[in-house]
């Protein structure tokens, strides 16, 4: 599956995470870290057989800044903001 998307701001790196169902309660990271910003780039391609068995799964971008301060973001629409308590 190739991923793209949008990452920019102040940040240190991001990953690309995925939860399984339609409600995870976890996520885990399944690419990543990576460091530069992107502006609806390729960001990576995963192979869905290594990464995420299964029917039904939610990938997210997180990003976090110097301070370890992080957000993230799988509404394609809405960037995510970093600060503290900012986890959108």
């Amino acid at each position: 599956m190739r991923i793209d998307g949008t990452v920019r701001g102040k940040i240190k790196e991001f990953t690309i995470e995925a939860g399984k169902g339609r409600n995870p309660g976890k996520f885990i990271s399944v690419a990543g870290p990576f460091k530069e910003q992107l502006n609806y780039q390729h960001i990576t391609r995963l192979i869905l057989q290594d990464v995420m068995r299964g029917s039904e799964w939610i990938l997210r971008i997180r990003a976090t800044d110097d301070q370890g301060h992080g957000a993230y973001r799988f509404d394609p629409g809405h960037p995510a903001e970093i600060g503290p308590g900012k986890l959108e």
